[in-house]
């Protein structure tokens, strides 16, 4: 807990998480509109994300190993039935130990599994 005592997030792990994923759904222009929980918005489809893991593993010496494992859970809102789970996995070595090179290794991390989720999200809703 001490390693990164003074380092700070801007947001939470999910939220952050979630509004890069949001953009990767945008920005893959296989889907007509996805958004966080707006009720003026009729939704068809709840992806629910559940992290279980969320870290820097520095037990190694050196450069730290970022970990960011998670399930996912596609859900179709009408009818409240579960059309698909997964879990997910990506594990990134930092450059360094700086905070710089964890958190870049953090948002490598996370892109790669938002554009797996993208992937197997987009056909399940077929």
């Amino acid at each position: 807990m001490g390693y990164y005592a003074d380092a700070r997030w801007i947001e939470p792990a999910p939220r952050m998480f979630q509004a890069a994923l949001i953009e990767s759904f945008r920005n893959s222009g296989r889907v007509l509109a996805v958004s966080r929980r707006d009720p003026e918005v009729g939704t068809d489809y709840s992806l629910k994300i559940e992290f279980a893991e969320f870290a820097a593993d520095v037990s190694g010496g050196g450069a730290p190993i970022v970990r960011i494992a998670l399930t996912a859970r596609l859900v179709s809102v009408p009818e409240r039935r579960l059309i698909a789970t997964e879990h997910f996995e990506q594990s990134v070595k930092a450059e360094d130990a700086s905070i710089g090179a964890v958190a870049a290794a953090f948002d490598e991390a996370a892109q790669a599994l938002c554009a797996g989720l993208v992937a197997w999200t987009v056909p399940a809703l077929r």
